[in-house]
């Protein structure tokens, strides 16, 4: 969690670390990546090993939704901040307290999400 705290910031697989610095360490390096608009430089901040705890997330790497630039920038704009319908390509999760009921929790992030989300929705075209 600490490696994506500062702003163009990357957490690479060990994969990728492999194939980009071969031998060599690759914390503290910086690589260029481009994230639908112009190339930055980000600091190699953490890498994931394959034994790690599992995921169904499958990629090769992670970078600071405080970044500049690219898709992290556009995620923090005043327009898609308020929209509840149109990044659905996002995962978002949840993290419940001890005890609490995964299905009263799931009601009530779907009531929420027709409370703020129903308008957005019909625009897009999506039905209940």
């Amino acid at each position: 969690a600490m490696a994506l705290r500062a702003g163009n910031g990357v957490v690479i697989s060990a994969a990728m670390a492999k194939r980009l610095f071969g031998v060599e360490p690759a914390l503290n390096k910086s690589v260029r990546i481009s994230l639908g608009g112009d190339e930055q430089d980000y600091l190699v901040t953490g890498v994931l090993h394959a034994d790690q705890k599992p995921t169904h997330i499958k990629a090769n790497f992670f970078i600071s939704m405080h970044s500049s630039g690219g898709w992290a920038e556009y995620l923090r704009s005043p327009e898609v901040q308020g929209e509840w319908a149109g990044q659905n390509f996002i995962h978002s999760y949840v993290r419940l307290k001890e005890g609490s009921d995964i299905g009263t929790a799931t009601a009530n992030i779907n009531k929420a999400f027709h409370k703020h989300g129903e308008d957005d929705m019909k625009a897009t075209g999506m039905r209940k």
